[in-house]
């Protein structure tokens, strides 16, 4: 059995025009969702044992939030990767194949729209909530053995939870 969060970055600021899209940093909304969901991971022992995060700004701002929370070790691996940014699903699962089957628990922190796509590639089931909202996190499980093995509709989302749902 393998398992994937996928967390979609939290919300982030347009206060600046001038900066691109790629160094949006979050909004201070962004930053409270991310703590929010941060306690929920750490409770809901969703802790995951691998991290692929975008390098965007927001996505590493979101990922270091929720490492201080959830008390980062170093049993956890991270990497940082451009092709989450703007992924389509098929760049999602090739980084999703890719992992080493030594990880049962993965966590890919990205952006709309990959992120729900893939939910519902995955799950061959239409996305059952308005939207993958910001600081959206998906769980999923496989019953496969191998990362290789990750197969378009052969996935069962476990739950979604968003910060919203805390308040």
């Amino acid at each position: 059995m393998k398992e994937i969060l996928l967390l979609r970055h939290a919300k982030s600021s347009w206060d600046n025009e001038l900066i691109e899209d790629f160094d949006r940093p979050l909004k201070e909304k962004g930053k409270k969702d991310a703590l929010v969901m941060a306690e929920y991971i750490k409770q809901s022992d969703l802790i995951p044992e691998y991290i692929i995060c975008s390098e965007a700004i927001r996505t590493k701002e979101t990922l270091d939030i929720i490492l201080q929370k959830i008390n980062f070790s170093s049993n956890i691996k991270i990497s940082y990767t451009r092709k989450i940014y703007e992924a389509d699903v098929s760049d999602i699962l090739q980084l999703i194949s890719e992992t080493d089957n030594k990880f049962n628990r993965i966590m890919l922190i990205g952006h709309n729209p990959g992120m729900e796509r893939t939910v519902v590639e995955l799950t061959k089931k239409e996305f059952p909530f308005p939207k993958f909202s910001t600081c959206g996190l998906a769980y999923l499980k496989s019953n496969i053995n191998d990362w290789k093995e990750i197969k378009i509709g052969k996935t069962e989302l476990v739950l979604f939870k968003n910060p919203k749902m805390f308040k």
